[in-house]
């Protein structure tokens, strides 16, 4: 008959221990020995020493350990284990393996799971859900060595058939565990052999429930910028629009109200969850921060303003945007391109508006106006004449062109021209003549409010001086034009602005 291992524990429980193979530590080994002796002494079945052994393996130095015992004669293992993880030792008859268990590469768990039929645990997903996915997930199998990128076309394939963001867990079920909160009918749950697969729509979690959960939360502040005395006061802030309200929307909305108010300014407030959040914005100095209450984050700020210069070299990299314009193709075509040749040579709004005035008053004639602005602060209401309205934009810059519908009454002009340089355009007259000719024009224009009564009097002063017919013209230049015959050395054409003056001596000697 055959001996219980009752007896055979007893028989040996006076052996010493033989050592056959031992790639472990000193620590390890001695351990291993110490418990087979003792377990040995107080057990009367092989599980029980295999046990203790392992347990105190366990507790001593971590780690998945595994024992095996057995009589020699009729002994034989085959296993997985680590480099330095293996020990081998005989007591009399009895032989003991100890080893810690070495992890399965991927490779050879696909390699397994290859061959195996699809174990569905759990379905509760769409029709035509688990149809693909199980057909993807065997397609993978073949394809891959390596968990990961199974998993990788799984979800993309169901997510692009089905929509919404699909999740993928893989893994060896005796090593896999998930608490997961899904969408209805976004679950699926099924095994390969030992490959335990798990694909889901993640549930969201109402914005009420997240917010309950991080009340009674300690403040984490990640970035701050602002003034102590500010900082505290918005956390207080925070901490209490946290409790009364139920919704990120009407949190941020009186942390806003509440800084505003308390501290001045225009605050803003942005809330989201931390691992869905981000935020692109431009502070102004000494106004930042930035809180963690749990999984919400909060952003507290007041908006900086980019400088002009800063709007008008962003504009310079875009195209132009006709928001409407009523003016002939060749002159929106020229304003364009003027206005977008005039952002590369100016830093502010008033002299880039000058500049494109100009260029446009010299290639269409005078009259043109132009408004420049950042567009979300903008706003204008104008008269304009027909046909001449362009208004467009180059990113954030907001520009407007147009002809003023109505022409400056005589006095408007006139006091314009007051204070503009005097360009000379043609002379024949001397020196002394043109001098005395322009300064009594910049006079007159003081004086008098009509064109014709500085004609007048221009007229008058060169008879008187000079002798002989002298005329004089005074007009707006672009609605003037002129041909005469002067007499030699007689004639000077001056601007002064938009003003137009005309002088010359009339030709009398005809025969």
């Amino acid at each position: 008959g055959h001996l219980s291992q009752a007896d055979i524990l007893s028989m040996i429980r006076g052996a010493n221990a033989e050592v056959l193979t031992s790639t472990v530590s000193s620590a390890v080994q001695e351990t291993a020995l110490s418990s087979a002796k003792a377990a040995i002494g107080t057990n009367s079945d092989f599980a029980g020493v295999a046990e203790a052994i392992m347990d105190a393996l366990v507790r001593g130095f971590g780690g998945v350990w595994r024992c095996i015992v057995g009589l020699d004669v009729h002994f034989g293992c085959w296993v997985r284990y680590g480099e330095e993880d293996y020990l081998e030792v005989r007591f009399g008859d009895l032989r003991f393996v100890v080893f810690k268990a070495g992890n399965i590469p991927q490779a050879d768990v696909i390699a397994t799971a290859r061959g195996e039929t699809p174990n569905v645990r759990t379905s509760a997903v769409p029709d035509g859900v688990e149809e693909l996915a199980l057909k993807t997930m065997q397609e993978a199998l073949g394809k891959h060595d390596e968990l990961n990128p199974i998993a990788e076309e799984v979800k993309e394939e169901v997510s692009k058939a089905f929509g919404g963001l699909w999740q993928m867990l893989l893994g060896v079920d005796l090593q896999f565990g998930a608490a997961l909160v899904p969408s209805a009918e976004a679950y699926l749950e099924c095994s390969f052999g030992s490959l335990e697969m798990v694909l889901f729509q993640a549930a969201t979690a109402e914005e009420a429930d997240m917010l309950a959960a991080v009340r009674d939360k300690e403040p984490e502040v990640r970035k701050s910028s602002v003034p102590e005395q500010v900082q505290k006061e918005a956390l207080r802030i925070t901490i209490k629009a946290l409790q009364e309200n139920d919704s990120f929307a009407d949190v941020a909305e009186a942390i806003r109200d509440d800084l505003t108010s308390t501290c001045g300014g225009m605050w803003q407030c942005t809330v989201g969850v931390e691992t869905m959040y981000g935020c692109g914005i431009q502070p102004a100095e000494d106004s930042f921060m930035e809180m963690v209450f749990g999984d919400v984050q909060i952003v507290v700020f007041k908006a900086g303003h980019l400088s002009a210069a800063d709007v008008i070299a962003m504009a310079a990299t875009q195209d132009a945007d006709i928001i409407k314009s009523t003016a002939k193709d060749e002159v929106q075509q020229l304003a364009v391109e003027k206005a977008k040749a005039e952002l590369l040579n100016h830093s502010d709004f008033a002299s880039l508006a000058c500049a494109v005035h100009e260029d446009l008053n010299k290639m269409c004639g005078g009259g043109w106006q132009c408004l420049a602005g950042l567009g979300v602060h903008y706003g204008c209401w104008v008269s304009v004449a027909p046909e001449a309205w362009i208004d467009l934009k180059f990113g954030e810059l907001h520009m407007i062109i147009f002809r003023a519908s109505r022409h400056l009454s005589q006095s408007e002009v006139i006091d314009r021209a007051q204070s503009e340089q005097p360009v000379v355009r043609k002379a024949t007259l001397s020196k002394e003549q043109q001098n005395r000719a322009i300064q009594g024009a910049l006079r007159l224009f003081g004086e008098h409010f009509r064109f014709g009564d500085v004609a007048k009097a221009i007229r008058e002063d060169f008879i008187a001086e000079y002798g002989g017919v002298w005329h004089v013209t005074v007009a707006v230049a672009e609605h003037a034009g002129f041909s005469v015959w002067p007499a030699n050395e007689g004639y000077l054409n001056v601007l002064f602005g938009e003003v137009e003056m005309i002088l010359f001596k009339a030709f009398t000697n005809w025969f």
